[in-house]
């Protein structure tokens, strides 16, 4: 499920981003009841699956892409000291390829909540 050699080309934002799943096992994110890590917990947490992982995955997720998520308040705020327009592809593309691994698009409502 993984290639030999990492193609930033397969990303939307063309660059790369993430960790390798060597790194992802040996950081204890990826579990013996979801081996391909926190996209897998997802869709079977969307498909009703309750486990006792469910807190560490809504928590870690939080963490990137929640109100006070350290990715997308990084974003924002590299967004606004531009004076760029929320969806520019070319600011940051590094993290908002980070945000999509996590299931997370900046919205222009997001964006415009962090400058309220």
């Amino acid at each position: 499920m993984t290639q030999q050699k990492y193609d930033p080309d397969m990303n939307n934002y063309g660059v790369k981003a993430g960790q390798s799943l060597e790194a992802w096992e040996k950081a204890g994110w990826v579990t013996e009841q979801d081996p391909r890590g926190w996209f897998q917990w997802y869709c079977r947490f969307y498909l009703g699956r309750r486990t006792a992982d469910d807190e560490r995955q809504i928590d870690r997720w939080l963490g990137v892409c929640g109100p006070t998520g350290r990715f997308k308040t990084a974003l924002v705020k590299k967004i606004a000291n531009q004076s760029a327009s929320w969806n520019d592809r070319d600011i940051s593309p590094v993290v908002r390829q980070t945000l999509q691994h996590w299931a997370y698009r900046l919205t222009e409502a997001d964006y415009n909540a962090y400058l309220l």
